[in-house]
């Protein structure tokens, strides 16, 4: 019988199973992400006790299944993240980017990025006080694209791969900034807004927490990775609304 594999991991989903057990979503960074089937953790109180809580950092002992589901045999909690879960605003935010890092990762692939930029967000927010400003957001969202391979065009028109310049509109579906000569009905963008957002894809998380932005489609930053597993991010949904965001018509 195969021996239990010992992997750094992050908890980024939950779903009940049967009566007593659990399936445990696991970002990693050398088999990035994992479903595994913790057996007894919703009936004993002792078994994986306060260690699966979403966002926590674990080393995850987790045995190899037949099929798409593994075994989570064992985990020891590492850190729980106690202080970010004292708000709201951080809870919510530390939700989109466990969703926003772990539904484009691929299972059973290393993914060391993703798992990095997941890991540095829930340091920072846990290190915080309060929520960060809307640069440590943009950052987030545009980091998590580069590494799954959906960059946005923020300092070049989508479309004809010229440098952006006024005026621009802004369509993420089609690969971000566009002049307007090259799609008229794009919704209109600035370009101090499209700079600084580039400026955040480029700075360290850390640096990012006191840093503002322009007037902009912030929400709309991580509508590619959405689009890319299929569905919108719940949890972004609800940052949204406690940000008082609302997506361009």
């Amino acid at each position: 019988m195969a021996a239990a594999e010992r992997h750094d991991a992050v908890v980024v989903g939950l779903q009940d199973y049967r009566e007593s057990d659990r399936i445990v979503r696991l970002l990693t960074p050398g088999r990035g992400r994992v479903d595994a089937l913790a057996r007894g953790a919703r009936k004993s109180r002792r078994r994986f006790a306060g260690t699966l809580d979403l966002g926590n950092f674990i080393h995850a002992h987790i045995k190899r299944g037949r099929g798409t589901l593994d075994f989570l045999e064992d985990a020891d909690l590492i850190d729980a993240r106690l202080h970010l879960r004292s708000d709201l605003d951080r809870i919510t935010l530390a939700t989109f980017a466990c969703e926003l890092c772990a539904a484009p990762a691929r299972a059973d692939h290393p993914e060391p990025k993703l798992f990095g930029l997941l890991q540095t967000t829930l340091v920072v927010l846990d290190a915080t006080e309060g929520a960060p400003a809307a640069g440590f957001r943009a950052g987030l969202a545009t980091k998590a694209a580069t590494f799954t391979g959906l960059r946005p065009h923020l300092v070049h028109c989508a479309v004809c791969q010229e440098p952006a310049r006024a005026p621009m509109g802004w369509r993420p579906l089609a690969g971000g900034a566009i002049h307007v000569d090259c799609d008229a009905g794009a919704p209109p963008v600035s370009l101090d807004w499209l700079q600084a957002v580039e400026q955040c894809r480029r700075t360290p998380l850390r640096h990012l927490v006191d840093t503002t932005l322009p007037d902009g489609p912030l929400s709309t930053l991580s509508h590619v990775v959405e689009a890319q597993v299929g569905k919108p991010f719940q949890s972004r949904i609800l940052l949204d609304q406690l940000s008082g965001l609302s997506e361009p018509r």
